[in-house]
């Protein structure tokens, strides 16, 4: 429940609760519910059990490689995901002909 009074704090200082506020703000259509207890709803058994097991045979793995090169993998990945999907689209013809390109940043775009 104090996770959930920190999420609700415009004051708050817990860098896990200030990055999920953000995360919130930016998808508003995620919506998160505090549920009393686990036992007896169904869907959260399963993943408790699952986190349970992953406690006690955990495996530990070493990254062969900084995270920062993951991300921009991950990153480089879907933009070539994104760009096939745009090229290959039906919809939004007419935006595509202004805009053929995929990008993370907003266009500035100019009336003349």
């Amino acid at each position: 429940m104090s996770s959930f009074l920190a999420l609700k704090s415009l004051k708050t200082t817990n860098k896990t609760a200030k990055t999920v506020q953000t995360l919130l703000s930016q998808f508003p259509n995620i919506t998160i519910n505090w549920i009393k207890a686990h036992n007896g709803h169904l869907g959260n058994e399963n993943p408790d059990k699952v986190a349970k097991r992953a406690t006690i045979e955990g495996t530990a793995f070493n990254l062969q490689k900084p995270v920062s090169f993951l991300k921009k993998t991950l990153t480089q990945l879907s933009l070539e995901s994104w760009q096939r999907e745009w090229e290959e689209g039906t919809t939004s013809r007419h935006t595509f002909d202004v805009s053929p390109t995929v990008a993370l940043i907003s266009r500035h775009w100019s009336r003349n």
